[in-house]
């Protein structure tokens, strides 16, 4: 989408970092998403099902897990 590749190129052009991680487990497609992909260091992160053996039901619990 456009509007997520403006977001990745205002925050480059604005802040200068010397990198840009962008962490993902479904890469996006499309052009604007080939155009971002040039300017990010892309990072695949698996998605955690469990903690040991209980399952974690919530998508905001296992973005916590990631963080």
């Amino acid at each position: 989408m456009f509007i997520n590749y403006l977001a990745i190129l205002s925050a480059k052009l604005v802040h200068h970092p010397k990198q840009i991680f962008l962490h993902y487990n479904t890469e996006p497609g499309g052009y604007y998403w080939e155009q971002a992909k040039q300017l990010v260091t892309m990072k695949y992160q698996h998605i955690p099902q469990y903690i040991g053996v209980k399952k974690i039901n919530h998508i905001q619990h296992k973005a916590d897990i990631l963080r």
